[in-house]
């Protein structure tokens, strides 16, 4: 799939990420790439956005949120079938065994790699 044909317009995401940076870069790509994207910064945040009245289609979320853990978070997406990219800086063998089976995607990663992952769902 050409680079430049990937596009997510219209579509609902959730980044779940502390570090105000990587989430400022990341939230505009994903605005680049025609995506509306809620943010948050911790587990609880993330908990209330995903109790709330949006439909994600995607999520990217970081497991280590300043020291606490996304577990959480992603059992929920998970619960919700929601397609969930983990982003992190920790090797695949720190994974809980049951987020195993998810897309992830290494800090520091590239755009296009997000992009690529993004695109391998259904339907897009």
């Amino acid at each position: 799939m050409a680079e430049a044909a990937v596009r997510l317009d219209g579509q609902c995401g959730l980044l779940v990420e502390d570090d105000l940076l990587v989430a400022m870069g990341l939230k505009s790509s994903l605005a680049q790439l025609g995506a509306v994207v809620t943010w948050c910064s911790t587990v609880a945040a993330a908990l209330d956005a995903i109790n709330g009245l949006t439909a994600y289609d995607f999520a990217i979320v970081d497991i280590n949120l300043d020291g606490e853990v996304s577990s959480p978070v992603l059992d929920r997406l998970i619960d919700q079938a929601t397609y969930t990219v983990i982003s992190s800086g920790y090797d695949a063998g720190s994974l809980e065994q049951r987020f195993q089976h998810l897309p992830r995607c290494e800090k520091p990663f590239t755009r296009a790699r997000l992009r690529r992952l993004l695109c391998e769902r259904d339907g897009v």
